[in-house]
């Protein structure tokens, strides 16, 4: 495991290809589909809140953000580069650079 305090990231050009990988969309569905099934049973709000831990360039936010325009996301990642990317595509969503270990308010 590498210190936080040391988190370059490397291999971010994996991130910023407009070539994602058609497994990585599937698992977005699959995610949403749980949350969605989550929302019309009532264990969790329609307006819920989401933090997205190592966000990279924001595409399972945008991707959520177009399924559930009511809840409230959050992207965190290591990244200064990749943070960049993630705001220069107008998520509305909360978007820092850090580490989630050293996160110092609850989400």
């Amino acid at each position: 495991m590498t210190n936080s305090k040391h988190s370059t990231y490397k291999g971010t050009s994996t991130y910023l290809t407009d070539d994602q990988h058609l497994y990585v969309k599937q698992n977005f569905e699959l995610l949403a589909d749980i949350i969605e099934k989550q929302v019309s049973k009532g264990c969790i709000r329609k307006d819920f809140r989401l933090l997205d831990v190592g966000c990279a360039t924001g595409a399972l936010i945008a991707y959520l953000k177009k399924r559930f325009p009511d809840a409230a996301f959050h992207g965190m990642d290591a990244s200064h580069e990749l943070i960049d990317v993630a705001k220069s595509k107008d998520l509305n969503a909360e978007l820092s650079v850090g580490d989630i270990l050293e996160l110092s308010t609850p989400f």
